[in-house]
């Protein structure tokens, strides 16, 4: 019964839906343009108004909701599209994740001392909503703060889980990017900024500790000592874990930066010839992903013209700027 019911008024939403994209359709032959770009006006602004709706009841908590307007934004573009099999074929990723989601909160609600269901609600929110990299996993459903508390809780339930400590520095650093501020609050900033390095270096640190040696989480340790403005322990942790080619010998790079910020510029121009001796292309790799190499290009050479700016060395200086293309 309450099936019929839930299928009746989903069914009665996308009709008045349609029913209001016709208003719009038919307000817009007053412009005198063709049917076809009329009805396709309508079709993209009603998109348009679903996912923005969509979006801001997943940011206020509603999921449910956030779920409806997705699946009548699907429904609206099958219809659209119905003459496109490979197009109907495809799974929407937004409506694909919120009902993962809206499973998973309700199986918790049932359920609360399991961790396994909080690690995958987490696993499902440690994702960006747009990725830098071309093969990375994207989400609809990208929530680090929200990651961040379900891992706790794994912790909590499963404090031998490996996995969770990493994940959850993983959605701390990722949460920082997502943090706002006023200039009149940049002492306040600063320190959540501490306490989040710190929150992260222990679990970096815990993770090796259950883990055992790990190039990866070495890497990642290394980069929030640096953050954290503690250069010395990040060059210390660069050469306890060396990067090998499958990660592009970005250690190389890391302790560039780490020298720079010391004054030893150098051991700057040092690591940074040996890096490009190893990457070439200037393709930098991190846990197997690949920057373009244009931006990796930029990067380097803006860097060691910096250094050698510093150390009066003027013509390596013009030949870095040159060949960085500013």
């Amino acid at each position: 019964m309450k099936k019929n019911i839930f299928w009746f008024l989903a069914g009665a939403i996308t009709v008045f839906i349609i029913f209001i994209s016709f208003i719009v359709f038919n307000n817009l032959k007053k412009e005198n343009l063709p049917d076809s770009q009329q009805l396709a006006n309508a079709y993209t602004e009603l998109d348009r108004v679903l996912y923005i709706r969509a979006v801001s009841r997943f940011k206020n908590g509603d999921v449910k909701n956030s779920l409806e307007d997705m699946k009548t934004r699907e429904s609206i573009r099958k219809l659209i599209h119905s003459k496109n099999e490979p197009y109907l074929k495809d799974k929407d990723e937004a409506v694909d994740c919120l009902t993962r989601l809206n499973d998973l909160n309700e199986k918790i609600k049932q359920n609360p001392n399991n961790y396994k269901l909080y690690y995958e609600r987490a696993n499902l929110k440690n994702k960006p909503t747009v990725s830098m990299f071309e093969n990375d996993e994207q989400s609809f459903c990208s929530d680090f703060k929200s990651a961040v508390k379900d891992y706790s809780k794994v912790i909590e339930l499963k404090p031998d889980l490996k996995e969770a400590y990493e994940k959850r520095a993983d959605a701390i650093g990722m949460s920082i990017n997502g943090i706002s501020y006023n200039t009149s609050e940049k002492d306040k900033f600063d320190k959540l900024l501490k306490e989040k390095f710190h929150q992260m270096i222990s679990d970096y640190e815990k993770a090796i500790e259950l883990n055992g040696t790990s190039t990866q989480i070495g890497l990642k340790l290394a980069g929030a000592y640096f953050s954290d403005g503690q250069y010395e322990k990040a060059l210390k942790t660069y050469d306890k874990y060396p990067q090998g080619d499958d990660f592009g010998y970005v250690h190389y790079y890391g302790k560039a930066l780490c020298y720079y910020e010391l004054k030893n510029y150098k051991k700057v121009i040092e690591n940074l010839d040996l890096f490009i001796e190893y990457n070439p292309k200037l393709c930098k790799k991190i846990t197997g992903k690949c920057l373009p190499s244009r931006n990796g290009e930029k990067t380097y050479y803006h860097l060691r013209a910096k250094a050698n700016w510093k150390l009066h060395k003027y013509s390596e200086w013009f030949k870095d700027i040159k060949k960085g293309r500013f």
